[in-house]
């Protein structure tokens, strides 16, 4: 359990030092305390960090008009995006995002993202893959959050689980 407050334009990690895998299932439950008419955020969960401070993220990215997308990363560059069909959020609502980074060579990143207590989507939302050579061995683990910089509040995210188990 735990929280991370962010000011307008911030973005915060918190990184596993201690856990290095490359094949990993990552899975965070959290809420917003913020309407979505305050700004923008993202909540992630991050893999394969190298002590540079390079990674795959898969980020929800929670709009301040109310929808979300979910967003895979290598680093700051998007890799693929897409918009979850009728989810929306608001403060207090509770979410889990989950993701599978998997392979060398050629990574697969995959995530799906759902309201906390609704039915798990069976498939995947969104997927691809990088052949970036330095992200394809083992790295850290974490979740990350960040604020739009034309946020209008102080945002907090509350974290209620996060899991980092081997992938099949």
């Amino acid at each position: 359990y735990g929280q991370i407050s962010l000011d307008k334009g911030q973005t915060r990690a918190e990184i596993l030092k201690g856990l290095s895998t490359r094949d990993v299932s990552l899975q965070t439950t959290f809420s917003p305390t913020e309407e979505p008419g305050t700004g923008q955020a993202y909540v992630g969960l991050t893999a394969r960090q190298d002590a540079a401070g390079d990674n795959y993220q898969a980020r929800a990215w929670l709009r301040p008009d109310g929808t979300v997308w979910l967003v895979i990363q290598h680093g700051s560059t998007v890799l693929k995006t897409y918009a979850v069909p009728g989810l929306t959020w608001k403060a207090g609502d509770a979410f889990t995002l989950k993701t599978q980074v998997t392979g060398s060579g050629t990574t697969s990143i995959q995530a799906k993202f759902w309201k906390a207590g609704a039915i798990e989507p069976g498939s995947w939302q969104v997927a691809t893959t990088d052949t970036t050579a330095g992200l394809q061995a083992a790295g850290m683990v974490g979740v990350s959050a960040s604020r739009g910089s034309m946020a209008t509040t102080t945002g907090v995210f509350r974290f209620t689980d996060f899991s980092a188990t081997e992938a099949d």
